[in-house]
């Protein structure tokens, strides 16, 4: 199981995008969101999913050194 940012078109609601999170970035961007170990355990578990809002998405992008981003999608961390 690998964590993933997941785009998801803000009209359709489909998923239009996953972009993987390496396990060496995971901790640094469950910090950008503000979850707790138990959050992380969660994720890690397969479970539920997190809303990313736009700031933490450009600091997730800079973290993760990859551009993904666009204002036309609303954004989770969850696991694929």
């Amino acid at each position: 199981m690998k964590v993933v940012i997941e785009a998801f078109d803000k009209e359709t609601e489909l998923l239009v995008l996953e972009v993987e999170v390496k396990s060496s970035h995971v901790e640094a961007v469950a910090q950008v969101l503000g979850l707790s170990d138990d959050d992380l355990q969660f994720l890690l578990g397969g479970a539920g999913g997190f809303d990313v809002s736009t700031d933490q998405a450009k600091a997730i992008e800079q973290i993760i050194n990859e551009k993904f981003f666009s204002p036309r999608y609303d954004y989770q961390l969850g696991t694929s």
